[in-house]
C-alpha cells in the first residue's frame, strides 16, 4: 500500500504544485462553511431579530451586513428556526432585488450558503434560467419565492405571505401591492434593506 509520501515523491513538480492548491482551496472551503455554521450576528442585526414590529430595515452603506442580516431573516422563516419568534411551517416567502442578475450577485449565494448542500440536495429548486433561482421549496413544504423589481406590479399579486424581503428600496407600486399580502391568518412581516447613499430627494 503507497503511503501519502510516497504518492507525493512520485508527482511532478507542476502536479505537486496543483495539489497543494487543490489541498488549499479545500481547506478554505471547509473553514467557510465553519464559520457559516458559527454565523454569530452583529448586535444590532440581533437587535432586529429580536424586533416584533410587522416592518423592520437597516439603512447602510456597503459591507454593513444588510443583505447577510436579510438572508439569514429569510432562512430562519423558512426553515422555521427562528431564535426569537415561531414562524411555523409550512409557509411562503418573498424575495424582491432590483433586477435578477442582481440577485444572482447578492442575495442568492447568500441564501445558498446558509441553506448549505445538505439541505438544498432535498429541497425542490426551480430556475428563470440559466443560474437565476425562482423558487426553492422544502421538504415539508415552505416556499422561498426571488422577484424582481423590473417585474410588473400584477406579478407582485397572490396568496397570503409571511415574509416579504426587500433587499433594496422597491418602487412604491410593488410595495403597495406586496403590503396586501396579509393573510386573515397568516401574519405578514416586511423587512428592508436601503442604501444609505441613496439619493433622498
Amino acid at each position: 500500500q503507497m503511503s501519502y509520501d510516497d504518492l507525493l515523491n512520485q508527482l511532478s513538480p507542476e502536479q505537486a504544485l496543483q495539489a497543494a492548491g487543490m489541498a488549499q482551496f479545500y481547506l478554505k472551503e471547509l473553514e467557510r462553511e465553519k464559520k457559516e455554521k458559527m454565523w454569530e450576528p452583529l448586535k444590532y442585526q440581533d437587535d432586529l431579530s429580536k424586533c416584533n414590529a410587522k416592518v423592520r430595515g437597516i439603512i447602510g452603506g456597503n459591507r454593513t451586513g444588510k443583505t447577510e442580516w436579510g438572508a439569514r431573516e429569510v432562512y430562519y422563516y423558512v426553515t422555521n428556526t427562528h431564535p426569537y419568534k415561531n414562524i411555523g411551517s409550512p409557509v411562503e416567502c418573498w424575495i424582491g432585488t432590483p433586477s435578477f442578475d442582481t440577485q444572482v450577485e447578492s442575495i442568492q449565494p447568500k441564501i445558498l450558503r446558509f441553506f448549505g448542500k445538505e439541505l438544498l440536495a432535498k429541497c425542490r429548486i426551480e430556475y428563470y434560467h440559466g443560474t437565476k433561482i425562482k423558487t426553492i421549496t422544502t421538504p415539508w413544504g415552505s416556499k422561498l419565492t426571488f422577484k424582481s423589481y423590473e417585474q410588473a406590479p400584477d406579478k407582485w399579486s397572490g396568496a397570503e405571505k409571511r415574509l416579504i424581503h426587500f433587499d433594496e428600496e422597491p418602487p412604491h407600486d410593488i410595495l403597495v401591492e406586496a403590503n396586501v399580502r396579509q393573510g386573515k391568518d397568516v401574519p405578514l412581516d416586511i423587512i428592508f434593506m436601503i442604501d444609505a447613499y441613496r439619493d433622498w430627494e
